[in-house]
């Protein structure tokens, strides 16, 4: 009789709390999704997305493929105390307030698409062209890298997210250096620019620079204090790479940055008309050279065929046919975005009758098909060019995706098949529905606090009547 009395009592509080839980409303979350954009491309992968109400944070999520809220990272705006109707959302990247807004409404679905009025990531310039007054953002997975041609990269780096801006990036010319920034005497001018960036952000310059006719153990970077040029302590050098002719170091924004470095000892070779050699008459160790010529050609190797969503490689081979050395030789790239290519080296030096092996890595998305014209060019120091185009056929990813399945696999985008990577509306998107309903119970500590008693008392249940000793029953009994 007990044993039934008990069982009773549990059977009724079970039934009850269920007929609260049927009797509740949970209150479905509200989706969020967009692009994101920034001045110079949609943004990288990984930036923190945030939705605050009243200053709060209240979801997050992070971007991909330059977007937010897409398959597989849904974005929901929960609504666990069922209070949220009404209210306000706003977006935040990476603590930046977007200015964009939605109001909260259950079971609803918006589309906010984000333009930010700074750059971040990658900037890119030509070797002469000036970069100023541009806005970046960094954070510190994201630092900004400014690339100038094959002449300079610079790091704009922080242990935070914040905002810099780049007021000028600008080579210093021959002409330049006159008066005060006239060259020190003994030293020979490599690169120079005129750096200037405001922020609480770290800088370090990678800047290249040709060795032909320098003791390249004398290189030094310098900076001009305003009265003149001094070289920079050694604890500022980050490395020296004498194989592709670079000095990376650390750098203030306010002042211009150059590369010094002092001729070859006399008889060490290397300056034109020292020692044997061009226009001498005795012991030459090479033809008398009366006139100069100067040329490149490039040829291409490797496979037309490439993958989408991988990784491809060509080998440009660049030779100089002219009958001069050929300095700081980097190699340009059109007819694909800058960001799908890297090219090992970024610039060498090339003999006459010499050539020179550069690897182009080209990483497709896995959305691209067709047929790519890419015209590979050659420059180098001294202005010589030389150019080859190749057709390339992008073939789909290695594995096979069949749209129309209800699955956005790798390859498939919400642009090629919008009917599996697609958002839908969160009423009518099935999948998207019984997601938020479990969001909008997991996360309302009323429905919560019931499913723990009711887990509790059927746990009691289950030891009472089907795991306890029959004979410690029948005791009691």
């Amino acid at each position: 009789m007990v044993a039934k009395k008990s069982q009773f009592i549990y059977s009724s509080i079970l039934f009850l709390f269920l007929v609260q839980i049927a009797s509740a409303q949970v209150s479905i979350p509200h989706q969020l999704y967009g692009n994101v954009d920034f001045l110079n491309g949609p943004a990288p992968d990984g930036l923190l997305v945030e939705a605050k109400i009243d200053n709060s944070v209240v979801a997050s999520t992070t971007t991909l493929n330059g977007r937010y809220g897409y398959m597989p990272k849904v974005f929901f705006v929960t609504d666990p105390n069922s209070d949220r109707a009404g209210q306000t959302i706003s977006l935040f990247i990476q603590g930046i307030d977007t200015n964009k807004t939605a109001i909260f409404e259950n079971g609803e679905h918006t589309q906010i698409n984000i333009s930010l009025n700074t750059n971040i990531g990658k900037i890119q310039a030509e070797p002469n062209e000036t970069i100023t007054d541009t806005p970046v953002t960094i954070t510190p997975a994201t630092p900004a890298l400014v690339i100038v041609g094959n002449d300079m990269n610079i790091t704009i780096s922080s242990t935070g997210t914040t905002s810099a801006t780049i007021e000028t990036v600008d080579k210093l010319e021959s002409n330049f250096f006159t008066g005060a920034f006239a060259i020190p005497g003994g030293l020979l001018l490599l690169n120079a620019y005129e750096i200037k960036i405001s922020g609480d952000v770290a800088i370090t310059v990678t800047m290249a620079y040709s060795d032909f006719g320098v003791d390249e153990s004398t290189i030094k970077p310098y900076k001009f204090d305003g009265i003149s040029w001094v070289a920079l302590p050694d604890s500022s050098i980050i490395s020296r790479d004498t194989t592709a002719n670079t000095v990376t170091f650390t750098i203030l924004p306010e002042t211009p940055y150059a590369l010094f470095g002092s001729p070859p000892p006399s008889g060490g070779g290397g300056a034109p008309g020292a020692g044997s050699g061009v226009g001498s008459t005795g012991g030459s160790t090479g033809p008398v050279i009366t006139s100069e010529s100067r040329s490149l050609s490039v040829t291409i190797v490797g496979n037309g065929t490439m993958r989408a969503g991988s990784s491809n490689s060509l080998v440009v081979r660049v030779s100089n046919t002219g009958n001069s050395l050929e300095t700081s030789v980097g190699i340009s790239l059109t007819g694909v975005p800058n960001e799908w290519v890297a090219m090992t080296p970024l610039a060498t030096n090339i003999q006459s009758g010499s050539s020179q092996d550069y690897l182009a890595t080209i990483t497709i998305p896995a959305g691209e098909q067709g047929t790519r014209t890419l015209l590979f060019t050659a420059t180098s120091l001294e202005n010589t060019v030389g150019s080859r185009s190749v057709t390339i056929e992008i073939s789909p990813p290695s594995s096979i995706t069949v749209c129309g399945n209800g699955i956005c696999e790798a390859g498939e985008t919400a642009d090629s098949c919008p009917a599996d990577c697609e958002i839908g509306p969160v009423p009518t998107t099935p999948f998207a529905a019984i997601t938020g309903f479990i969001a909008g119970v997991a996360t309302n500590p009323l429905y919560a606090t019931l499913i723990t008693l009711i887990l509790i008392g059927a746990g009691f249940l289950i030891y009472r009547y089907r795991i306890e000793p029959k004979s410690r029953r029948h005791r009691r009994k």
